[in-house]
């Protein structure tokens, strides 16, 4: 978007890649200590099922005016049942530097490091969360995503059978964070590039997609992946431009061959819809998920049901306002949005897969990213979507001053919520390297013993 703000995450990507050339041609796994093997998506992953222990919250740094900055944290709550600290944040890990704003992160094959992702400095951050899963450790920094990869802006964490992560690339360092977006192979244990995960950054987007790339969903008994759209770093990182009727947000989604690791269906859902989570339905080799789109207030559905190879999409729900975050209970009968715009999280029965129905609205403010316990009865809830978006003044001032993790109990059998603390954990007083303020806490997972199915993210 063009807008009179400063583009902070514009800033930062020409800041780290002004040096440097795009080089995204594959590395070996000699050069990078990853591997460089094919990843087996056959491999299926020991479901746990058991109730999460710890939170891992991570949360970006809001500077009060004359405050010093504080670095962003990664905190660590406890939420086991009937514990003296529950509720309660029992570690906090500050990052090493200021300003990543750290965003979505996930674990790697065997659940002992966590790989948080610095979307405006690039910084991959590796965290040992085995030796002492209450107090996590920074094993590994690494600072040369970019350079290596010919992307920037990292984005989706998820763990392949190989033992690397898939991280997806919201931008390019060739065209100023503008097209195209891709993905890559991350070696778990450095943080370092090892390979394309598709095409490379030296490409023209018209010719080889895809163009966008925000998040990825995988269907591995059908070789199927989706990869979703937001909008390029240099057009939405600086706020919400109301000049802009699109607000900067692209309008495909893509159909992926996982196998070959290349694009076979490319889908157009309308000017300024900015489709942001991928989520197949958790039901084994149903060719089914669904898409929110932010710019349009909608949420999609796509389906094979005709087994034809091609993906139909379908507009299933309108309204919605600013729909942030969506995801599926471990039966696939709800999905649960989170509506940013609205402060509000829908609970939707989905059992008619193109016919969705609300069955229970709560109220929590700029409600953001969510995470569902595996017994699909405990909902945890942030509020923070992106600090430009959060602080963007063209609106009419700050929106989001109530930064907290809220906590829902979800009545999976009768189709209810009860919102539980208000919030579970207050963000807007808490302790933070440098002095006591606001922090805005952003994705959540739970401690590693819990382990979710190949693709989770």
């Amino acid at each position: 978007m063009q807008s009179r703000r400063t583009n902070f995450i514009v800033q930062g990507v020409l800041l780290t890649t002004a040096l440097g050339a795009c080089t995204a041609a594959s590395s070996s796994g000699d050069e990078t200590g990853g591997n460089a093997v094919e990843p087996d998506i056959t491999q299926t992953r020991k479901v746990t099922r058991i109730p999460e222990k710890l939170l891992y919250v991570v949360a970006v740094e809001k500077t009060e005016a004359g405050a010093t900055p504080s670095p962003d944290a990664l905190f660590t709550v406890d939420v086991q049942a009937g514990s003296r600290t529950f509720g309660k944040v029992i570690n906090r890990l500050d990052m090493p530097n200021v300003g990543d704003e750290v965003h979505h992160f996930g674990y790697n094959w065997d659940n002992s490091k966590l790989l948080v992702n610095g979307l405006f400095s690039q910084r991959q951050h590796v965290i040992n969360v085995e030796e002492n899963p209450r107090h996590p450790f920074i094993e590994r920094v690494s600072e040369t995503l970019n350079n290596d990869s010919g992307y920037v802006v990292p984005h989706t964490v998820i763990a392949l059978p190989n033992g690397n992560d898939l991280v997806t690339m919201i931008g390019a360092v060739a065209s100023g964070s503008g097209a195209p977006g891709g993905m890559v192979e991350i070696n778990a244990s450095t943080g370092k590039f090892v390979r394309p995960f598709g095409p490379g950054a030296n490409r023209d987007p018209s010719v080889v997609p895809p163009k966008f790339m925000y998040d990825v969903g995988i269907k591995a008994e059908l070789n199927r992946m989706v990869t979703t759209t937001f909008g390029q770093p240099k057009d939405v990182a600086g706020g919400i431009d109301i000049t802009s009727p699109t607000l900067g947000l692209g309008n495909q989604v893509y159909v992926w061959d996982m196998g070959s690791r290349r694009v076979i269906q490319t889908v157009d859902l309308g000017p300024g819809t900015g489709a942001l989570e991928a989520r197949w339905t958790n039901t084994f080799g149903e060719p089914v998920g669904y898409t929110n789109t932010p710019g349009t207030g909608a949420l999609w559905a796509w389906e094979d049901f005709d087994g034809d190879g091609v993906y139909a999409f379908h507009e299933v729900m309108t309204g919605l306002g600013l729909p942030a975050d969506i995801i599926m209970t471990s039966d696939s009968k709800f999905l649960y949005i989170a509506d940013w715009g609205g402060g509000r999280v829908l609970q939707v029965n989905i059992m008619d897969r193109l016919h969705p129905v609300i069955t229970s609205t709560v109220n929590v403010p700029y409600a953001q990213m969510m995470r569902l316990s595996q017994d699909d009865n405990r909902l945890y809830v942030t509020n923070s979507l992106l600090s430009t978006w959060d602080d963007d003044t063209d609106v009419g001032g700050p929106r989001n001053v109530t930064y907290g993790l809220y906590l829902i109990n979800a009545d999976h059998l009768h189709g209810t919520m009860t919102l539980v603390g208000n919030p579970l954990v207050d963000f807007r007083n808490i302790q933070k390297k440098n002095g006591v303020g606001r922090m805005r806490p952003h994705q959540v997972f739970f401690d590693p013993a819990v382990v979710f199915p190949f693709g989770f993210h």
